[in-house]
Parts: C-alpha cells; structure tokens; sequence
C-alpha cells in the first residue's frame, strides 16, 4: 500500500507472519522483521455465575474465548492467578470478595467490566444459648 497508514482486515481467523516494507523518502525500500500474529474472532470473556453464594456452595466462573486461560483475579486484596482449558472452573471455596481483573486466552487479553465480582460468605458458627 501507498498509504500513509495502512491497514489490513484478515477474513479468518488463525495464524499469519506478517512483514513490513517500508518505502524511504529517498526511494530506498527497508523490510522491517516478520513478526507472526493470531488473529481470532472469540474475545476471551469471563463470569462468575453466581454474585453470592454461601461457604461450602460452589463458586463457578464461566469462559468463553480459545482455550488455554489464564484467569487473573484479585481475592481479599491479593493477586491472584489459575490457568485451565475448561469452559467451566470452578473458584476455590475461600470465603471473601473475588474480582475477576484480566482474562487471557490464547490470542489476547480481555479486561471484564460486567459479571467479574462475586462473594463467597463465610459459614456462620452456631450459637447455643441457654438460661442459667
């Protein structure tokens, strides 16, 4: 292309090697290195499919997007990351607040703004009372 800033919309999904050639004022040709991209048309998404649930309940989050994830999330103040291929995990049964921070599959990264918080309370201790 002549363009001053080209682009390129790729019709598949999949993996290219992509080269740039540049054209110098000067009519000398420079060709910058191949690089490979990914392309995919599934952004990764992940949400918790429950907002509330009680200790010992199970907390699942659900992902969409090209397999292996990697799910980054913040529980009780503390980053935290989990890598899985399923389309279902389920979180560990820690009581706190969990907050999905970044979704990373195979071709990009995806920050959720929707579904990514939910809470796991914790078990409440019995309380016998009894009159003296």
């Amino acid at each position: 292309s002549t363009e001053s800033t080209p682009t390129h919309k790729y019709q598949t999904a999949g993996a290219y090697n992509v080269t740039l050639e540049v054209t110098l004022n000067n009519g000398h040709r420079k060709i910058l290195p191949s690089r490979k991209i990914l392309i995919s048309d599934n952004k990764p998404a992940a949400a918790f499919d429950n907002a509330l649930v009680c200790h010992g309940e199970t907390l699942k989050i659900s992902l969409k997007g090209n397999a292996p994830y990697e799910i980054f999330y913040n529980l009780n103040g503390d980053e935290k990351n989990i890598s899985t291929t399923e389309t279902e995990y389920t979180m560990p049964d820690t009581p706190g607040k969990y907050i999905i921070t970044k979704i990373k599959d195979q071709y990009c990264e995806y920050i959720p703004t929707e579904n990514n918080i939910a809470e796991i309370i914790p078990t409440l201790q019995k309380l016998k009372i009894s009159k003296q």
